[in-house]
């Protein structure tokens, strides 16, 4: 079984890529709803979400 690994620049070892989510918050940049970034914030807090990372979007 071949094992995947990243390199830390800043500790200079081999980490394995598994259990490796991570907490990502949204700051929308326009309180106008349904608007384009809007829309962006939303796909990319999908793709985040689905991509097994913990997401919240600010309101």
């Amino acid at each position: 079984m071949n094992d995947l690994f990243y390199f830390c620049e800043f500790c200079n070892m081999k980490n394995p890529i598994e259990n490796r989510t991570k907490k990502v918050l949204i700051l929308p940049p326009s309180s106008r709803r349904g608007g384009n970034s809007d829309t962006l914030c939303n796909e990319f807090l999908r793709g985040a979400a689905e991509a097994g990372n913990e997401v919240k979007i600010s309101e």
